[in-house]
Formats: C-alpha cells, structure tokens, sequence
C-alpha cells in the first residue's frame, strides 16, 4: 500500500505520456518542454457563432442552447435586425439545466432528432422546459430599423463547468417581439444549438444549427493553446482541448520559447473522438478515421532558417511519438499537410522533449 501512494502519481503522468487518459489528471511532466512555450496557429476555430445574411423572426421564444461557458456570464451578444420603424424592448431569460443526478437509467434512451447515428446512450437530450431553472432576467431595447450585435448585461454568475457530463446547460431566450428577427447559422456547433419553445408545450424543440451569438468572458474553443494545456481528449461535448484549424487547407501550429532550447523527441496527439460510436473504424469497417491527419512534417527554427526534420506521408495513429537528431531551436512548427478527409486539422496535445 506504501509502494503504491509513492507511485502512483508517477505511473499516472507515465500513462498520460504514453497517450493513456486518466480522468483527473494532467500532464505535469516538468520534462515536457512544451509547458513553457507559446503557442501560436495559422488558424483556428473560435467560440461564438457569426453572423449571416439570412434572419429568424422573434417567436416561439428563440432560445440558444449552452454546452460550454467561463465562471461567469458579463455579456451576451446576438446579431439581430429590427425592421420596424419603431424602438423595441426584448426580454433576454437566463434558464439553467443542471440534473443531480450525474447518470443515466437504462430506460432514459431518447436520442437526438438530427443525428444520423446515436449512442446507446445519449446526454443532453432532456429539453424539458419546466427543469430548465430560471436564473435571471434583463431588458434592453433595440433602435427603429437597426441590424447589427446587440449587448447584453447578464452580469451573473454561473454554475463551475463539469467537463464530464453533458446534461447540465444553459438556455438563453428572447422573448417574441413582432418585426425583430436574429441572424441565424446553419452549421453545426458543438458549444451551442438552436432551440425555439412554443407556448403550451412541454418541451423546447432542438434543432440542428446555431444562432448569431457570443459571451464574455469566452471560452477556449479550438484554439492552438489548448495543444498544451495538460488534457489530451475531451471528456464530454466540451470543453474540446483541441486545437482545431479554420481552413481545411495545410496548416501549421508553432512552439515559441524565449531562447534556444536543445530537444529531438515530440510526442502529437491527433483527434480520431467522434461524436457518435457508430462512426468509430472498427464500427463502420473503416482502416483509419477520416478526420485523422494523415501527412504532416515537422520543421525547427534553426539559425533563423526552418529546417525539416521529420516528414510522415500516411499515418494512422492518434498517438505519434517523433524521435530525431537532437537540434537546437527557439521555434518549433508541425506543419499539417493533409487529411485523410481533407477536413480541418485537429491536434490534442503536442509534448517536446530532449532525451537521451
């Protein structure tokens, strides 16, 4: 029992290493030089939904559905259009989903509705609107024949992120206001969805896209930070600790140091995690996940010249540990060449080491 409380840390931060998760846990490995760099990409994906030019009008209570948020709401702000002639008033409602109950019974099946494949079981999917407790309420005012974001003060505090469970989120909802309409995005987002509530209903209904919309402060979403932030997966829907590229087009994310380090290891964890287990390869009799990247290189900053050394033109692994000849660097970049889908590029967690 002595020999195990003295070690077991140890063999935790060895398992992570070795791209083993182990809920709780973060890579401390104060070997892994890449704790100390900035981070910097290309592109990446961030929180918050843009705005179109194409609108929904204010009924059925629009509401957006919350999956990711900070330890408070200051702001929230949605892109909408008020075609009338006169000034408008509008009622923002701050409502909390948030079970205790932290499991699910065999009988709670009920999936999601634009899906195409479902988990045996899923989470989020109660939309019952009489658990989504009310939190707070504000009014603000929109101007006569006006388009553009609107600036909430919510100024509350929130419930602490459980990021292993997808059950608890929040429901913002504007009331119904006749000649105003809100900027709404047909893609998908996994921190967000769109749901509308009719009067005498039950439920909210969930729909497939999201709604012009951001909060502050705002959460980390795809971005190239969060290679070393100590997680390698995401748990739950969010929060993702991924750096997740913008463009589908070859990307690359750089490690920064304040001077020379000396280092010939770099361990890559990519993201193969789909949503559903269905669409997993040993599922659907794929030889690799579609999102995974399939060639990339790996390039250091040497004497102000980028130097490859290391080049990968068909992987299949999540987990890439690269060994080279040790080289003396202050810039490290990992250049994402290509896809096996030609999607964007999607790294958990990139460690550095010099090893002998």
């Amino acid at each position: 029992f002595v020999f195990y409380e003295k070690h077991l840390e140890e063999l935790q931060q060895t398992m992570l290493k070795q791209d083993i998760s182990v809920m709780g846990k973060k890579n401390t490995d104060q070997n892994d030089l890449a704790k100390k760099a900035t981070v910097t990409a290309d592109s990446y994906r961030k929180f918050g939904v843009d705005a179109t030019n194409e609108f929904l009008p204010l009924k059925d209570t629009q509401t957006l559905m919350l999956w990711d948020w900070k330890e408070r709401l200051d702001t929230f702000s949605c892109y909408l259009k008020n075609e009338d002639g006169t000034e408008k008033e509008i009622t923002a409602t701050l409502r909390l989903y948030n079970p205790n109950r932290k499991y699910k019974e065999n009988t709670e099946n009920k999936k999601f509705s634009y899906f195409g494949t479902a988990n045996q079981m899923e989470w989020g999917v109660d939309d019952t609107r009489e658990k989504f407790q009310f939190v707070k309420e504000v009014k603000f005012t929109i101007p006569q024949n006006f388009e553009g974001w609107c600036e909430i003060p919510f100024d509350t505090e929130l419930i602490a992120k459980d990021e292993y469970n997808d059950d608890a989120r929040y429901a913002i909802e504007l009331s119904d206001t006749d000649g105003v309409s809100w900027s709404i995005n047909h893609n998908n987002y996994d921190f967000c969805r769109r749901a509308n509530y009719c009067e005498g209903d039950s439920e909210y209904t969930t729909l497939y896209e999201g709604l012009a919309f951001n909060i502050t402060p705002t959460p980390l979403y795809g971005n190239p930070e969060n290679v070393i932030d100590g997680v390698n997966r995401r748990w739950s829907t969010n929060p993702v600790h991924a750096w997740i590229s913008k463009d589908n087009k070859p990307q690359s994310i750089v490690l920064s140091w304040d001077s020379e380090i000396e280092f010939n290891k770099v361990n890559i964890t990519f993201d193969t995690l789909t949503r559903a287990y269905e669409r997993m390869p040993l599922d659907c009799h794929q030889k690799v996940n579609p999102m995974l990247v399939k060639k990339y290189s790996v390039e250091a900053l040497i004497n102000g010249e980028w130097i490859k050394v290391y080049e990968k033109d068909d992987n299949y692994n999540r987990f890439n540990e690269v060994k080279f000849d040790a080289v003396k660097a202050n810039k490290l970049r990992i250049n994402m060449l290509e896809t096996w889908n030609n999607g964007e590029s999607r790294v958990y967690e990139i460690r550095v080491y010099n090893e002998v």
